[in-house]
């Protein structure tokens, strides 16, 4: 039997088959983990406690490889399901945890002050693929001492851009 070139896919066929195989393995791994939801309180009395929720869904048969929690891109606290310290706290300025009611999907936050206001982040990362997703949302923490509160203060107001979010700071 002889061959000729219709036996054969063309070149351009076995491409497309290839560059779809890594395309959908691709998405595989894309979708390894997805944080669904974060709730972070926009605006919060000083001197209060402060709930963060993280969210997120696994796809099946992946496992947590850990949950870290970052204010401003300094890390605050860790969750490794699999590591020798399976929890860690880590000291930030503002940050009290209720250790009580803190665990992989929740953080609580007490006595709040103002320099717990910032950008909190929720990164979820799998095991294996280490593939990562997060969110983001900011929380102010609002003054509302008497002084505050009393018309015609003077403010100086300190406006920085984050995210398409604007942080204000006030000095007195």
């Amino acid at each position: 039997m002889k061959l000729s070139r219709r036996n054969f896919l063309p070149i351009y066929t076995v491409k497309t088959i290839f560059l779809t195989i890594c395309f959908l393995v691709m998405i595989k791994v894309m979708v390894a983990v997805n944080v669904t939801e974060l709730r972070v309180p926009s605006i919060v009395k000083h001197g209060s406690n402060a709930e963060l929720l993280c969210f997120y869904k696994l796809q099946r048969g992946e496992s947590i490889y850990s949950v870290n929690w970052y204010k401003e891109n300094f890390l605050f606290y860790r969750y490794q399901p699999r590591g020798a310290n399976r929890v860690q706290y880590f000291t930030l300025p503002g940050i009290v945890f209720d250790i009580q009611q803190t665990n992989s999907t929740r953080i609580v936050l007490r006595n709040v002050n103002d320099d717990t206001s910032g950008n909190f982040t929720c990164e979820v990362s799998v095991l294996g693929t280490l593939h990562t997703d997060l969110k983001e949302a900011m929380m102010l923490v609002q003054d509302t001492s008497s002084a505050m509160s009393r018309p015609w203060n003077t403010i100086i107001l300190n406006c920085m851009a984050i995210n398409f979010f604007i942080a204000i700071h006030c000095y007195r």
